[in-house]
């Protein structure tokens, strides 16, 4: 904005707003306890954007603790993905949850489920259980 006028400002924001369809700005805030930090082997990333109930952040929080986070350090281990991590939403569209599996190529994501893979079907079941459990 230094030295811009309001004329030029208002030409420079109608010449990117005519090449956006749309644009979504929000604050992220890591929450370290749940990553699996990725290597810079991790050019494929996932990304899922969900909201809990209200009321419901904490006992999201341990099951996602309890369950995923081993599954995502297993899975780190046996190769079926680079990394793994979850982050909360604040300013500009609060109570969001982001989750994001990093993958190191096409295949491993090809693969299937990494979740179902990792845990076995009977965790995952239970996992799965667990999580429709929340209201």
């Amino acid at each position: 904005r230094a030295g811009l006028s309001q004329k030029q400002i208002d030409s420079i924001n109608a010449i990117r707003n005519a090449a956006l369809v749309s644009e979504d700005r929000f604050v992220a805030n890591s929450l370290n306890d749940l990553m699996v930090p990725s290597g810079p082997d991790a050019p494929i990333r996932v990304v899922q954007f969900f909201r809990p109930h209200p009321g419901q952040g904490d006992a999201l929080r341990a099951l996602l603790r309890s369950d995923v986070l081993p599954a995502w350090q297993q899975a780190k281990q046996a190769g079926r993905i680079s990394g793994a991590g979850v982050a909360t939403t604040g300013q500009g569209r609060p109570g969001l949850y982001i989750l994001w599996t990093d993958y190191p190529n096409l295949a491993a994501l090809d693969a299937g489920n990494m979740m179902l893979q990792t845990m076995g079907p009977a965790p995952y079941a239970l996992f799965q259980a667990r999580l429709a459990q929340l209201p």
